[in-house]
């Protein structure tokens, strides 16, 4: 079983920010991940990182120095529940003309 680290930040008043609490837990083994890279027709690749990152089953989305424009890591506790969480983070994305979607193979 793989460990997974959870670090919470905040922003704090000089706008850095700083480690406030770690927390480990251990991740299951049985859980499914995809990596997605998005390319957009036009828009704000920042923006469009920010609002993925609240989206239910979104561990990470960031914006990168195109194309693609935005990667975007997505997990649930099996394939069928990522599947579904996938559809419907992508779905709120606007101008997106194309994903790429990668899921790993576990060994």
């Amino acid at each position: 079983m793989a460990w997974v680290r959870l670090i919470h930040r905040i922003e704090g008043e000089s706008g850095v920010n700083t480690v406030t609490s770690i927390k480990e837990k251990k991740a299951a083994s049985t859980s499914a991940r995809a990596y997605i890279l998005l390319r957009l027709a036009k828009g704000d690749p920042q923006l469009v990182a920010q609002s993925l990152r609240h989206k239910l089953g979104v561990l990470m989305a960031d914006p990168l120095e195109g194309p693609p424009d935005v990667i975007v890591v997505v997990e649930a506790p099996g394939r069928q529940e990522l599947a579904d969480l996938t559809v419907r983070a992508l779905s709120s994305v606007e101008n997106m003309i194309e994903s790429v979607r990668l899921l790993p193979i576990y060994c």
